[in-house]
């Protein structure tokens, strides 16, 4: 006999390893039928985080991250990330900056030599034309608006990131 909670921690567990396939999919490891419809909702409402993830998602690799509210939560949560193989051959990790309720986001795709010598976006050549583009050509600071990039470690080379590499951050 199933306990009383034991079959919604099921239905949780099946979920969650679902989505988890799901996203290798979507990385590009085909190991879900293409067919494959419908995800099992076992509570009915489903608690879509900040960053698009479902909090109870045991398989996650982001779990931590998925439960955060706000920038400063999740960069907490990201702590000295370890989820893809960019962080080998990082100085600094390269979240973000400027103000995080802003109306106006500036997203590179990765942090240049300059960003990760110094761990924050836009401070080398391309970040100098960034501010003037932002101060002389728009009348905002700089410190007005949000800045940061699609991966936070530095791609060798500076190559564009790869999908898994994305995907992971």
């Amino acid at each position: 006999m199933v306990e009383e909670n034991g079959g919604e921690e099921f239905a949780t567990l099946v979920m969650s390893l679902r989505r988890h396939l799901q996203r290798r999919e979507r990385a590009g490891i085909r190991i879900l039928p293409a067919s494959h419809s419908g995800e099992m909702n076992p509570t009915g409402a489903t608690k879509v985080t900040l960053l698009g993830g479902i909090v109870d998602d045991l398989f996650a690799e982001n779990a931590e991250a998925l439960k955060a509210n706000n920038l400063e939560e999740l960069r907490a949560a990201i702590g000295d990330c370890r989820r893809c193989k960019l962080c080998s051959g990082r100085t600094n990790l390269v979240f973000g900056v400027g103000n995080p309720n802003a109306q106006l986001m500036f997203i590179g795709e990765g942090p240049g030599r300059d960003e990760d010598l110094q761990g924050e976006p836009f401070v080398g050549r391309a970040g100098q034309l960034l501010t003037d583009i932002i101060t002389k050509g728009m009348g905002m600071q700089r410190e007005d608006v949000y800045i940061a990039n699609v991966v936070k470690c530095r791609p060798p080379e500076n190559r564009n990131p790869e999908p898994d590499e994305v995907a992971a951050c």
